[in-house]
Order: structure tokens, then sequence, then C-alpha cells
């Protein structure tokens, strides 16, 4: 093969191959998470929440022209192409440090389809982009390291480090990374005035994107976060004051929690396997002798890996929801592990015998091609339509001029998508409870909902509780509309709110008139016309991305348990009940509420040992759930066991709230 056939033919297999076989996995419609805001936003030019992703905005509607499938689809695509183009960077990375065309190739295939990275692949996301972003301002600062006369590199890192920003804020993490790699050039060339100059120039072309966001806050889309059209405004929202400045969460209400460094490495050995986790530590081994390259690459993992991930302060619990929100962090720093496995298979090359040699590339296809086929079906999204049927059913299930108030992403995100850009039930408001205070927020519900009759001027306060504002929406609101909750809100409990009363509505809460008074046949109607259906359709579904587990759970499975606990608690219909712990079991078994809904009728049966069983696998789902500890001890009490009972009465008095602890911890004292 010529040097320059191969220099043409490998980066364009690498690119269409990968783009291949991310168009024939990729999702057709709308995925959980801010997928739904994403699509609406680039079909409709709106505004993102915090800091408004601009860049994303402006290019992911080119792809709503596209004459192909459906809107998901093309915005999806979007997320597919920029992965590809990250592939063959990658590719040129690795050849650029190694001059190796197995080891580079066979870096960026590894990354391409390892689960993480080919599931944000294939959904509407920023991510895909920042990964772009990343790995091109990796290749550009090591064109600039190896070529340091040519300050234009210096020039365009500039102009690309500000586009990046206005698509993704992880990209200041790399600052650290680039200053030590400058350091080591010639520091005084770039720190002249005239250099500072034009990269500062540089770098604010590349900020224009955010323009886009007061220009169209003046036009006042139907998706207009914080309504950006003024500097106060615009600041709150780019520097993302609602959320925490910079990155994710707002942070300081939640201490540093090393827990996750746990899930981010046990993800990295599950997504690379041990095979690719060995090789990226050979690659920084192999690397040596390009000292400063293998510095610059293990700080941009530092910062892109740990340090992200523990700023974020966001708790790992276990829970599904939570997982799927901190393993998208760990994105950017497996960027890095891609390139270190192509340092490391360079580097191999060069000590094996001659016979090994030869077997080397059959070898490393071979693993490319086991994380193919071992992954394809665990990030196929080509037939996961579970998040947009969700925000559907839900919808059509309600009576004509519902109000919804949500607290969350689940209902809001894929109701701005049916709603605005598919036109589906507008005659249903969708209200985001927390937000009801803030001037932009009810300029937004008045834009999107202008026949809507809703005593704004009551929340007008930053200062309204929780329970206030259930209190005036029951005073209100329910004589008005039939109103709905998403999940339970304190605003809305018995003990807080002496106005209205909950009661299960399929998988919401309908909010009735305090002397409203439910029947058991209304329930059991609800099973059997609602959620019989749904069993049928959703419990042969084992999703394993966490996201789409995530909507099984609290979206279904949840809800359904809930139906379960009513039907026994107030109506002691204990079998049906059961048979609803089943089924809402088999739609997500990551219900461990209902599996400890399941081993009462163990302990019932007096088969304390299947009831144990079940109580162990109900911890092992969500050991931070107290019930089953509880549970445990009193079982291992009747087998005469006071040393288990002992151990699992401590963890339940960890766990459960104080006010509900007495009665243990009186046994405890006598034990």
């Amino acid at each position: 093969m010529s040097k320059r056939f191969a220099d043409f033919f490998i980066p364009t297999f690498i690119f269409i191959f990968t783009l291949a076989v991310y168009t024939i996995t990729l999702s057709r419609s709308v995925y959980f998470g801010d997928s739904g805001e994403y699509i609406t936003v680039a079909k409709i030019l709106g505004i993102a929440h915090p800091p408004g992703n601009p860049l994303y905005t402006l290019l992911a509607h080119l792809f709503t022209y596209l004459p192909v499938n459906g809107l998901p689809f093309r915005v999806n695509l979007f997320s597919g192409l920029t992965s590809s183009l990250t592939a063959l960077l990658v590719y040129f990375i690795c050849f650029k440090l190694t001059k190796n065309l197995l080891a580079s190739v066979i870096a960026s295939l590894i990354l391409s389809f390892s689960y993480l990275f080919w599931l944000y692949s294939l959904v509407a996301e920023v991510f895909s982009l920042n990964n772009l972003f990343i790995s091109l301002i990796i290749f550009i600062s090591l064109l600039y390291f190896y070529n340091p006369k040519k300050l234009t590199f210096f020039y365009l890192l500039a102009f690309v480090l500000g586009l990046a920003i206005s698509n993704h804020y992880t990209i200041f993490l790399l600052l650290p990374a680039l200053s030590y790699l400058f350091l080591k050039i010639e520091p005084k060339k770039f720190l002249s005035p005239k250099t500072l100059i034009l990269a500062t120039f540089s770098f604010s072309i590349g900020l224009l994107p955010y323009l886009y966001l007061p220009i169209r806050a003046f036009q006042n889309p139907l998706v207009n976060w914080n309504d950006p059209d003024t500097l106060e405004k615009f600041l709150h929202h780019i520097l993302r004051k609602d959320y925490g400045i910079f990155f994710f969460t707002s942070g300081p209400q939640n201490p540093l929690n090393l827990e996750v460094l746990t899930f981010y490495f046990k993800s990295i050995l599950s997504h690379f396997t041990p095979v690719g986790v060995l090789l990226s530590i050979l690659g920084i081994y192999f690397a040596l002798k390009q000292k400063i390259i293998v510095v610059f690459l293990l700080i941009i993992f530092l910062f892109l890996g740990p340090v992200l991930i523990l700023q974020s302060r966001l708790p790992y619990i276990g829970n599904i929801d939570i997982n799927g929100i901190l393993e998208i962090l760990f994105l950017p720093s497996y960027l890095v592990i891609a390139i270190f496995i192509g340092l490391a298979i360079a580097g191999i090359r060069t000590i094996l015998p001659k016979f090994s040699f030869r077997l080397l590339p059959f070898i490393l296809m071979a693993f490319v091609l086991t994380l193919l086929f071992l992954n394809f079906p665990k990030v196929n999204q080509r037939q996961n339509f579970i998040y947009q049927n969700y925000g559907q059913t839900t919808l059509e299930s309600l009576p004509k001029n519902s109000v919804v108030f949500v607290v969350g992403d689940k209902l809001s995100m894929i109701s701005k998508y049916l709603q605005i850009v598919e036109g589906q039930r507008r005659d249903i408001k969708i209200i985001l409870i927390d937000f009801l205070a803030l001037k932009w927020y009810q300029d937004n519900l008045k834009n999107l909902y202008p026949n809507f009759s809703f005593p704004f001027e009551k929340f007008r306060s930053s200062k309204i509780s929780q329970i206030e504002a259930g209190q005036i929406i029951c005073q209100e609101i329910i004589a008005k509309y039939p109103t709905f909750i998403e999940n339970i809100y304190e605003g809305f409990t018995p003990n807080n709110n002496p106005y209205c009363t909950l009661q299960p509505y399929n998988n919401l809460w309908r909010l009735e008139k305090k002397e409203y008074q439910n029947t058991p046949a209304i329930l059991i109607s609800q099973y059997e016309n609602y959620w019989r259906p749904k069993v049928a359709e959703l419990s042969g579904n084992k999703p394993q991305d966490f996201r789409t587990r995530a909507i099984l759970l609290y979206a279904y499975s949840q809800p359904l348990t809930i139906l379960g606990m009513q039907l026994e608690g107030d109506f002691h219909l204990t079998e049906l009940a059961y048979q609803i712990y089943n089924d809402a079991f088999s739609i997500s078994n990551d219900n461990a509420l209902s599996l400890h809904l399941i081993a009462r009728k163990y302990i019932r049966q007096k088969n304390y040992q299947k009831a144990i069983e079940t109580e162990k696998q109900s911890i092992k789902i969500d050991h931070k759930l107290p019930q089953p500890h509880k549970t445990l001890g009193f079982l291992y009490l009747e087998l005469g066991n006071k040393i288990e009972a002992k151990e699992s009465f401590k963890k339940y008095l960890k766990l459960a709230p104080p006010e509900e602890t007495q009665e243990i911890e009186k046994l405890m004292k006598t034990l």
C-alpha cells in the first residue's frame, strides 16, 4: 500500500465505517435526558438551559433540514457525525505520536466502539461535539508543539478554544495541560504583546456564537431559558448561576464524594475491558521517552477525569438516574485512554518477535470486532422508543385542558418536543413548579399557553415555599382545570396541604378536593385499562443504558408499585397487590421497593428463607433503601440469629429517618 493511498484510504475508512455503524444503531426517537429540549431548540432556534449551548443549537439546526427520516433521527445524526470526526482525529493524534498506522487505527476503533462513547454518538446531546473539540484541541496543540515557529497553530488553537467554550464549559479543564505544554515550548514567544493580542482576538472570534442568545431572546422563542436579552440576564445564563458556575451542579451542598471515583474506574474497566485498561497503562510506560507529551496527556486525563467528576459533587448512591448523569462526565477522559492505547500498541510492536509481529494485527482486529459485537446489542437505540412513547401516552391519557406540575426532566423535556415540535396536546399545560416564581419562566408559560388562567402574581416572591405553592394551587387551580403532579411533592402531602388530596392516576397523581373519596373500582379500572397493556408492552424490555432504565423505573414501575400499595393498604386487596408488585418488577428489575413488598407474601406464608433471599436481592439493587434491612432483622430474630439481626438493624438505623427508628432503637437495647 503506497503512503499516499494509505494517507487517504485509512482515515476515509475510519470515518465511513464508524458513521455507518452509528447510523445503523442511531436513535430514531427522543432519548431521556436533555435530548427533547436540544431537538426542540435545534428545530425552532430556541434557547436551551444554561449555559445555552449556542454553537450546538446552530449546528444541529442545520441537520433539521436533511431530507431523511424524522426530526429526532436528523438531530441525533449530528452526534453520530461528530463522533466519527472525533474517531478520525484520535487516529491523527496517535499517528502524529507514533507514526504507526496499525496502532492509530486500532486506538481509534476501540474508542469508537467502547460502550459509553458509542451510546452518546446515537442521541441528541452536546457531548459528542464536546469530544470533537477536545480531540481537535489536543491535535492542534501537538502540531504547535512540534512546529513552535508556526504561530498560526497557536492562533488557530485560541480560536477553537473559544468556539469549544460556546458549546461546553468542560473545555476550561484543558487549560492546565495547555499551560504546561506551552511553557515547555518557548514561553517568551507566545507571551509577547503582539502574540497575546492576536490570540485574544482569535479566542474572541470563537466566542461569537454566544451573540445568538440575546439576539434570539429578543425574538421571544417558545423555549427561552432565562430570557437573556439584557447583559445581566445574559451573564446569569452563560455562567450557569442556576446550577453552579461553569460545570454541572450547584455543588456546595454536596461534599466531595470519593465513591464516585470507584464508579468511574469500574466503568473504565467495564467499557474498555481489562485488556484495554492494561494497554492504556502500558501506553504511559512506552511513551515515557516523550516525557512532555506523556505529562501533557496525563494532566488532561486528571482534569477531564477525576477532577471533573469530583467537582461536580453529584452524590453517587447507587441511583440509576444519578449513574446516568455521572457517566456522561466520563466521556472526555476516554479520549485520552484511547490515545494511550495507541501508544501501547506502537510500543508493543517494537519489542515483539517477528512471528508474533505478524499475528498482532489479527489479534487487535479480533479485539475491536469483539467490542463491536458485544456492545452492539447494548447500545443499539434503533428500536428504543420508550421515552418518547412515555411522553405520548402520558399526554394522551390526560383530560382536556389538564395542568401537570412537574419537578425535573422526566416529563418536562419530552413534552417540549411533543407539544412545540409535533404539536401534540397543546391544551395540556406542563409546568415546572420550582420555576414558578421566576419572571422569565412566567413569560415563557404565557407565550406557550396564552389562554391559561393562572395566579402568576401570587408567585412573584422568590421566597415562596413549596408548601405555600401547593396550597395556592389547590385553592385556585383544581376547581378550574384537571390538575396533576408528576411526583409526590412536599406542598401536596396531607400533612402540609389541607385543601386537596392526592390520588393515583395512571403514572401520575391527580389533585382532588379534600372530601374526594377513592374507590377500589376506580383503581382496579386503572390497573386493567392502563397498566395491564403497559405491563405486556414493557416487561420484555431490558435496556442496558441507565437513562432508559430510569424511565422504566420512575415513569412506570414505581407508580405501578404505589397503586398496589394503595390497593393493599386502603382496601386490603392483598393478592391483587402482590400481582401488581410482580408486574412492577417485570417492567423494571431496578425496582427494589417492589421486591421488598413481594417478600411480605413469603413472610405471611412463613417461607422465611425465601423472604430473606428476596430482601437481600432488594438490598443488592438499592442498598440505601431502609425497610429491607429492618425486615431482615426481624426475620433473623424469628430464626434465632441475633448476630445477623443486630447487623441488619444497625444498617436500618443508619438509613431510616430519625422519626421512624424509635421501635428499633428500643429493641436494640434488649439485644
